[in-house]
This record gives C-alpha cells, structure tokens and sequence, in this order.
C-alpha cells in the first residue's frame, strides 16, 4: 500500500467525481459533486493516490477567516476528506493521517496552524486526526451542519 498527496489537476476530476464513501459515512461527507459546485476557487482541491489511481479527496481553505479561535493570524482549514469506500479498511486512513502535517507543511510553508473540525459522533475520524498529530482544542463548534463538532490543531 502507498498513499501520496497532490493538488487535483482537471486530469483527476472524473476519478473525484466518482468517488463514494459507506452509506454510514454519508452524515459526515457532502456529495463531492456538491462540494465541488460549492467550493470552486474558494477552497484548493487535493486528492490522495494509490499509484495512479485516486482514492480520496480533500480540501484546503487558505481564505484565512478564522472559525473558531484562533491562536495565529496564519491558519488554514481543513474540509471534506473522504476516502473511497473501495479503498477503505486497508490502511489508507491512518496512512492520510501521518502524511497529511508533512504535505501541508511543504504546500504552503508561510502558515503556521491547520485546524479542523470532526463531528463528535466520528470518533473513528477524530482518532485518525489524533494520531496524525492533532490536538483536541476543547473548543467545539456548535453551528455543524450535523450537529457539534471538535475542534482540533495540529501546529506546522
């Protein structure tokens, strides 16, 4: 198994737009098609790799407007990570999750902080985050549009 991350080319919007996660995962994961509509030139695409194919997705907002409390004026945001239903179970998760802080760190060097949010029934997720190096700020976003979330940092 490898896993490698890189910012989304036109080239892998159709392997993007095809990508589906577990039924029980639906609560936690906008339809990509919608995400995509939504967040165009907002928010920077990025899709995880296994070889050639694409296997997940996820985004970057460097628009710097602060959700929740923010310890530096340079923080990005995480959204969306989802990995393909096909792709899940083999380690691809934990995988993200240890290569994300890397990755980050050299796509955009100026920032200092990467925070997110992760429903508090997604205890699955937020352990991945925490292995990954994510702190649980003990703040929790109330306005989550499937109910409250953790807030997490990880420091860059």
């Amino acid at each position: 198994m490898t896993l490698a991350l890189s910012r989304m080319t036109e080239g892998h919007r159709p392997a993007v737009l095809g990508l589906r996660v577990r039924d029980t995962q639906t609560l936690f994961v906008e339809q990509i098609a919608a995400t995509l509509a939504d967040t165009e030139g907002t928010r920077d695409n990025h899709v995880m790799l296994s070889g050639l194919d694409v296997i997940g997705f996820f985004q970057i907002d460097a628009m710097n407007k602060p959700r929740f409390q923010a310890p530096s004026a340079f923080e990005l945001e995480l959204h969306e990570v989802m990995i393909d239903a096909g792709y899940q179970g083999q380690g691809f998760g934990k995988a993200f999750a240890m290569a994300l802080g890397g990755y980050i760190r050299t796509a955009y060097p100026a920032w200092e902080t990467l925070v997110l949010s992760v429903n508090c029934r997604n205890e699955h997720a937020y352990a991945l985050y925490r292995l990954g190096g994510f702190a649980d700020t003990g703040e929790i976003f109330e306005k989550g549009h499937t109910g409250p979330q953790n807030v997490m940092r990880l420091v860059l």
